[in-house]
């Protein structure tokens, strides 16, 4: 899988269901069932909201080690955010 730029995936029109960014990390959340993480690469002010389950993510008990500033590589679908904005 070829690799996006997040300012790409950012500026997409439409739905792609096979995408792969690279970055670092600037924020993560966890809760019960999820985590949010935010990634950065560079290519815009703006960073792109990674929504991870433990159902869909190999190694997700790995998060825990996860902190701002880690390199990242994440694959899936690019979706229109469900929240505000």
């Amino acid at each position: 899988m070829k690799r996006t730029l997040i300012k790409d995936a950012l500026e997409s029109p439409s739905e792609v269901l096979g995408i792969l960014v690279k970055g670092w990390v600037r924020t993560k959340r966890d809760y019960k069932d999820f985590s949010f993480i935010e990634l950065n690469d560079g290519t815009s002010l703006k960073n792109i909201q990674i929504v991870i389950t433990p159902k869909t993510t190999e190694g997700y008990d790995r998060l825990i080690e996860i902190q701002t500033g880690a390199s990242l590589e994440a694959s899936g679908s690019l979706k229109a955010s469900q929240g505000k904005g």
